[in-house]
């Protein structure tokens, strides 16, 4: 569960993240270009410069195409804190996404560490949305107008108080996004039903019906050096839960309306760099973990 604040805002009050970057000097779309499109197996999307830098190794939905759509999606993840540099990025998060790759519309929400956006290297809630693959729109949590803040106590950008530890105790966070009829709008909740707030569905242009994309799994941003971050615990999967960086609980909603655990015959396994990061299935464990797979590497010089 979040942690960091004990106590509630005044009546009628949200919190809303206090960033510790000097906006004087930090241009804030830069920061959100830089979580980039992702590369989807048999669709890669266009490779631009500013997506120079960025690596992942996830488990993708198969069925990519506008005939299949989700209208939610949730999962259990591994809290971790990997070892991070002022302009690098690690994290683990969930992605739903829909429109071609010029105009891709996404949300995506797990966990970060980011020390640009926070001014330090904690493990904390994040979510990321752009209706445009990033060229124009989109931010980070509510640093930008999008997401609107609901909850009174838990917030976008809050700090996980308890990270797992090595071959002994693991901690874990459980993300649901999902579409509300009603309205149209996406909501976010979080562990045991917290709704922390929405992004309504008038920032999206093909997210209106629902998301033709699903992904699970990391996400690393280089820095300057060309070096890049560990992801997830910072060892190769290996199929040791209490080791290696996991998901599991991997959930999808369609027409039905309800979350639904998906199997290892709808999901494709994608690396681009296996000498920094990997990811194994665990398969359909059964019981509080479901479908379940490791993920994470070391990192170092994996190159563009």
């Amino acid at each position: 569960m979040f942690g960091g604040q004990s106590k509630g805002c005044p009546a009628g009050k949200v919190p809303i993240q206090r960033n510790k970057v000097d906006y004087e000097q930090t241009d804030l779309r830069s920061l959100s270009k830089l979580h980039l499109g992702l590369f989807v197996k048999n669709n890669i999307h266009p490779l631009t410069s500013t997506e120079l830098g960025a690596h992942y190794a996830t488990v993708q939905s198969t069925k990519s195409n506008p005939n299949y759509l989700y209208t939610g999606a949730s999962t259990i993840i591994d809290l971790q804190n990997p070892e991070v540099k002022m302009l690098q990025i690690s994290k683990a998060q969930m992605w739903l996404e829909d429109g071609p790759p010029a105009e891709r519309n996404s949300i995506q929400v797990g966990w970060a560490v980011h020390p640009r956006i926070y001014g330090d290297n904690q493990t904390r809630v994040t979510a990321y949305w752009t209706a445009d693959a990033s060229k124009n729109t989109g931010c980070y949590n509510t640093m930008c107008p999008g997401f609107v803040q609901v909850h009174p106590i838990y917030h976008l950008g809050q700090r996980y108080p308890k990270i797992s530890i090595r071959d002994g105790i693991q901690y874990i966070t459980q993300p649901f996004v999902f579409k509300d009829k009603a309205t149209g709008n996406w909501w976010l909740s979080f562990d045991n039903n917290v709704t922390i707030g929405y992004w309504p569905k008038e920032i999206f242009t093909h997210l209106d019906k629902g998301a033709s994309f699903l992904q699970f799994g990391g996400w690393t941003y280089n820095s300057p050096d060309g070096l890049s971050p560990p992801m997830g615990s910072g060892l190769f999967p290996d199929n040791h839960y209490k080791r290696s960086c996991f998901f599991a609980q991997l959930k999808a909603m369609a027409g039905s309306g309800q979350l639904i655990g998906m199997q290892e015959a709808d999901l494709d396994l994608f690396v681009d760099n296996t000498a920094c990061y990997d990811v194994k299935t665990f398969g359909y464990q059964g019981g509080e973990l479901g479908e379940t797979f490791t993920f994470g590497g070391p990192g170092g010089n994996c190159g563009n």
